[in-house]
């Protein structure tokens, strides 16, 4: 018997289980395991992996019912869970999750096939886990800039542009909801933490712009975990709102800080044996990797993306970990 809301179901020999995954824009995507091999015996993964799109009622998200869907938003349906290699039966610790997504006011014969890859952490500690990728897509003719957890549809053309740092994907105590919404005039997407329910779930700040999803929370103020702050930016001549970690906007209008964004998630994994292990050379305990006479969000997010090797090993322990994170954060120098 599989779990009530099964969706797709595939075995994951990184847990040595199986694993099924839900996907819904109503309820966000979810997931479930086995109890060991037992296919009879299931369990719900307490935190979503996908947010939901709007509240739990709103019935304009997954309608496939609408006589018409010009006043409809997301669906999410159809998820495949498909290893590397192509195998959908047995997966490891990578995969991924395909899934069918209808954009607002479209129909199905407007559908498309999204991929999202999946890695899966084992932590003594899952504080604030899982995480959602924040990625950044720009398009020229007009230049504007989409700051979102999911592409916009092909047909706009926005390119991928770099990774921004990660959203937690479900409410939690210290994290605020950020939202994606448009202003049609300017064919602008921006990213607000206005609460669209205040208008009826149409609108995020004004009546100039459209209410898209949720897509995450971000959290309130720095802490150990999410410390990558994120400021909402505007360039005047484009008419183009975007999200960026300098606190100058790249040279274009601030207009606030949104809020703090989580690094990579540091796998917990075994200390390699000594064959395994290359001499990590010289590092100043300073953090300033780049060399460039301060230590500021590139070294920060250098050492997070390092977590576990020893490229970012300041305190010459073998490994990058949370000491040398203290010792990065305790020497931070943006200026």
């Amino acid at each position: 018997m599989l779990p009530t809301s099964a969706g797709t179901v595939a075995y994951n020999t990184f847990l040595n289980r199986y694993i099924s995954i839900f996907v819904s824009g109503r309820w966000g995507f979810e997931v479930s395991f086995s109890e060991g091999s037992n296919v009879l015996s299931w369990k719900k993964y307490p935190n979503k992996i996908y947010p939901a799109v709007s509240y739990y009622q709103d019935s304009r998200v997954d309608n496939w019912w609408a006589e018409t869907r010009n006043n409809t938003k997301q669906v999410y349906a159809y998820p495949s869970i498909i290893g590397l290699d192509g195998n959908s039966t047995q997966v490891g610790k990578e995969f991924y999750l395909y899934y069918m997504k209808i954009f607002d006011k479209e129909g199905f014969t407007d559908r498309y096939l999204l991929r999202r890859k999946i890695i899966i952490h084992q932590e003594a500690n899952p504080q604030y886990s899982p995480r959602i990728a924040l990625t950044r897509y720009e398009k020229q003719n007009p230049k504007k800039t989409k700051v979102s957890t999911e592409i916009a549809k092909p047909s706009e053309g926005y390119q991928k542009k770099s990774s921004v740092g990660y959203l937690l994907p479900y409410a939690a105590s210290g994290f605020r909801p950020v939202y994606e919404c448009y202003i049609p005039n300017w064919q602008d997407y921006m990213i607000s933490s206005a609460d669209p329910s205040l208008r009826n779930w149409e609108r995020c700040e004004s009546n100039n712009d459209l209410f898209v999803r949720r897509i995450g929370w971000i959290s309130e103020a720095p802490t150990v975990q999410a410390n990558i702050p994120l400021y909402r930016c505007f360039d005047e001549q484009n008419l183009d709102h975007f999200l960026s970690q300098e606190q100058n906007c790249e040279g274009k209008r601030k207009e606030f800080l949104i809020g703090y964004l989580l690094g990579v998630s540091p796998p917990l994994t075994p200390t390699p044996s000594p064959t395994q292990t290359p001499t990590p050379s010289p590092r100043p305990l300073s953090g300033d990797f780049n060399d460039d006479g301060k230590i500021d969000n590139y070294d920060l997010n250098f050492l997070l993306l390092n977590w576990g090797k020893i490229e970012a090993d300041l305190n010459q322990d073998g490994t990058t970990n949370e000491k040398d994170l203290a010792l990065l954060l305790a020497n931070w120098s943006p200026q």
